[in-house]
């Protein structure tokens, strides 16, 4: 939306018992190639989070971005061609036009529709509260 990308991902969990985990939660952070890609970035803190969990019950999630810069240029990867790393940049950004008319409910990842997801839930509060 900004057309700024990243290239520090970061989590921070905390966990639901700290007496029972050892330790009240965890920090994590990677460099990774600067990007703007939502599936970049979740591949990332997803990678961060298995790496580091010890399997507790989690209380909660922060994820973070740093470094941020222009997006002036895009880096191409050797796995991907240019003409699929292009498509999905595109779509990235249609569903970003999208969820700007319609809200971010208009559109959805699938695994927030899955039980337990709280995204669709807390899309319409503010700092966690009705606002």
């Amino acid at each position: 939306h900004h057309q700024v990308q990243g290239e520090v991902v970061s989590v921070g969990i905390g966990y639901a018992d700290a007496e029972e985990a050892g330790t009240s939660g965890f920090g994590a952070q990677m460099k990774i190639d600067p990007t703007n890609r939502t599936d970049d970035l979740i591949r990332a803190a997803r990678y961060l989070f298995h790496s580091k969990w010890n399997g507790h019950a989690v209380r909660n999630v922060s994820v973070r971005v740093n470094r941020i810069s222009q997006a002036s240029s895009m880096q191409l990867s050797l796995f991907e061609s240019a003409e699929k790393e292009e498509a999905n940049v595109l779509l990235d950004q249609t569903i970003d036009k999208i969820r700007q008319l319609y809200g971010y409910k208009a559109i959805v990842r699938g695994y927030s529709k899955e039980k337990g997801a709280t995204a669709i839930g807390r899309a319409g509060l503010v700092g966690g509260h009705h606002g």
